[in-house]
């Protein structure tokens, strides 16, 4: 054989598998790329819902292209490169924040950033770094800790996926009579009309992000925390991140997604721990959420008490079944009651409990997010033994079941679920700053800095920086410019 063909023939297998590649992404994009198309969440029956989602844009690219934090003049700037070859500019100017609300609004988008500007499937890492914006403005609001998280991630061996979009009018309800039944929804009737001189007057200086369901009239404890809703039957658009993991998850050299909260951040320097990627590497879990309680003593007593701000969903049959489902049981504030619900749903099918609904027809969203407060553990287990998952029960009656499992007993240290990342809920808080640039200004929200294992003593409040230390502290100053070329 001449050398100069035998010498091309052994580049043919490395062309091959690139090829191989590209129509995989393409197939990918075009099947998203289908409204009214339910199978494409490769879950089954249980994601009909999808049916009520138009057209997705996946296996596309977000480049950076501005900082715009630095006082030039110019302001936040990113494109979003589509797998159709089309390109969306989106800065922080009035028309192109309008252009791009109509277009995300119209037509959701996940879209993975790379560094260094690209480079094949084969050579990257098979595990995401997942984040949610319901629309352009709420991701320009949190556009520090965006950049602060491509960061991180790329460092840490994760591939970063951005969601923009909301939730279509066709899903925006519950689906399942039961949550109409629920006790949540039966509270809240009672005490809708009492409200509605209230719910008139907050239309003055309601926050504006996109359609939110925070547009409803929201209700809150004695200390100011939200906790339930008067607008019960519309469902809270938290949910887009259950759509945003599936659609990750079907991006064909992923195996996994790690999901944070777009206002977490980490602060600069950053050590990478050893462990921090344990969860997708040891195999063992399907889903996993953090094991700690949802409640003032942030204990769990139940193994279905968990933040839904952080979580690991493996690409798997049963991983992406449970996301399936967690969506069809879409029910009234915020996702975190669907989700309590899903656990013991699928605990059951397992074999754990003998589940009956008890979280929607016995309990409101508050007193099964705090149960401290609403007595203890096992009285709450003798009244409804339904709800009694604990990890003496999944040890004994369901050791098989893949949800939370690392290791022989179920009862074990948290996971590892990026917990660099710090997460302090925005909502209600007005600690902001403003970056200025030529022609206006965003209001950007500000960040918590602290460490694995030594959380902020009072996490009410915020270390305060002026704004160039700020930007450093998010190690947007101290980036690798060859492989992050943000202007």
């Amino acid at each position: 054989m001449p050398y100069a063909l035998a010498f091309w023939r052994s580049f043919v297998p490395i062309f091959d598998a690139a090829a191989a590649e590209a129509s995989e992404v393409e197939a990918y994009a075009r099947a998203w790329a289908t409204g009214g198309d339910g199978a494409r969440g490769g879950a089954g029956a249980e994601a009909e819902w999808l049916r009520g989602f138009g057209p997705i844009d996946v296996g596309c690219r977000i480049e950076i292209d501005r900082v715009g934090l630095d006082g030039s003049g110019a302001p936040p700037s990113a494109t979003w490169v589509f797998a159709d070859g089309g390109r969306l500019a989106v800065d922080a100017g009035a028309e192109s924040a309008a252009a791009a609300a109509a277009r995300f609004a119209a037509r959701p988008a996940v879209c993975e950033y790379r560094p260094g500007g690209g480079g094949g499937g084969r050579d990257l890492p098979d595990v995401a770094l997942l984040m949610v914006a319901s629309s352009p403005a709420y991701l320009l609001r949190l556009w520090p800790l965006l950049l602060n998280k491509l960061l991180y991630a790329t460092d840490a061996g994760l591939r970063p996926f951005v969601w923009v979009g909301d939730l279509p009018p066709a899903v925006q309800r519950p689906a399942l009579w039961a949550c109409f039944e629920s006790k949540q929804a039966a509270w809240a009737r009672g005490v809708a009309r009492s409200a509605a001189r209230a719910r008139a007057s907050s239309e003055r200086g309601r926050r504006r992000l996109g359609h939110s369901f925070y547009d409803g009239e929201m209700l809150r404890d004695k200390h100011g925390k939200q906790y339930g809703a008067l607008d019960d039957d519309r469902v809270s658009n938290h949910h887009i991140k259950i759509v945003a993991t599936l659609a990750t998850l079907g991006e064909p050299s992923i195996r996994g997604a790690y999901y944070a909260d777009l206002d977490t951040s980490v602060a600069h320097p950053w050590a990478v721990d050893g462990d921090v990627l344990d969860e997708h590497a040891r195999g063992e879990s399907d889903v996993t959420f953090g094991y700690g309680g949802t409640g003032p003593s942030k204990v769990a007593d139940f193994r279905w008490q968990v933040r839904s701000s952080r979580f690991y969903a493996r690409d798997s049959p049963a991983g992406r079944a449970f996301f399936a489902r967690w969506f069809a049981n879409r029910c009234t504030f915020k996702d975190q009651f669907s989700l309590f619900h899903t656990i013991l749903e699928l605990a059951g099918d397992a074999g754990c409990v003998d589940y009956r609904g008890e979280v929607w027809s016995e309990l409101t969203y508050k007193e099964a997010l705090h149960t401290p407060e609403h007595g203890s553990g096992a009285d709450l287990a003798a009244r409804l033994p339904g709800v009694a998952l604990d990890c003496a029960r999944v040890d004994a009656r369901c050791p098989d079941w893949t949800f939370r499992k690392r290791g022989a007993s179920c009862d074990h240290a948290d996971p590892n679920l990026i917990d660099a990342l710090y997460h302090r809920s925005l909502a209600g808080h007005r600690d902001t700053r403003v970056f200025a640039f030529d022609g206006g200004n965003i209001t950007v929200a500000n960040a918590c800095f602290t460490t694995r294992g030594t959380p902020l003593e009072n996490t009410t409040k915020c270390v305060s920086y002026d704004p160039e230390e700020y930007v450093a502290k998010l190690g947007i100053r101290a980036r690798d410019r060859t492989r992050h070329a943000w202007g």
